[in-house]
């Protein structure tokens, strides 16, 4: 996109995404909760829906790729203080590259999270995780950029 990312201040996610950070950093065969994700995206979750994820489980690392499966997930949460309809796809899953400046998560197209409003619809493509700052990037929408200093 042409446009500048919406740019939103977190510090408060900087020691969860540096423990991010470093299970993605870690050999294959490690996994993260799904819930993680979620919370570094800057979504908020009420407790119900945060249970639901949980159930999900981990998120499964392997040498270069992703995966977590499970019930498709589809909720009301709020994000940049609107309310969008949040849904995980049954299966997630897509390309993990461990770089040095910070991993980066790659989501097959329909293996992600999307966002709808109305008629609107964006689907998660990717994730980089960087020590100062996580950037969040959507199919067809504003990507994100979330300040962690």
């Amino acid at each position: 996109m042409f446009f500048e990312p919406v740019r939103i201040r977190r510090p408060d996610l900087r020691p969860e995404v540096r423990a991010l950070i470093g299970v993605l950093g870690s050999p294959a065969g490690s996994g993260v909760p799904l819930m993680e994700l979620v919370r570094i995206m800057g979504i908020s979750v009420s407790a119900g829906f945060q249970d639901q994820i949980t159930a999900r489980g981990l998120l499964h690392l392997a040498h270069n790729r992703f995966s977590n499966v499970g019930p498709p997930i589809r909720r009301a949460v709020r994000l940049l203080g609107t309310e969008v309809q949040l849904h995980l796809a049954a299966e997630l899953q897509g390309s993990l590259d461990r770089r040095p400046e910070g991993p980066r998560l790659v989501f097959d197209p329909d293996h992600s999270v999307s966002l709808t409003k109305l008629l609107f619809r964006t689907q998660l493509r990717q994730l980089d995780l960087r020590e100062h700052e996580v950037r969040v990037d959507f199919s067809g929408a504003q990507d994100l950029l979330i300040d962690l200093t």
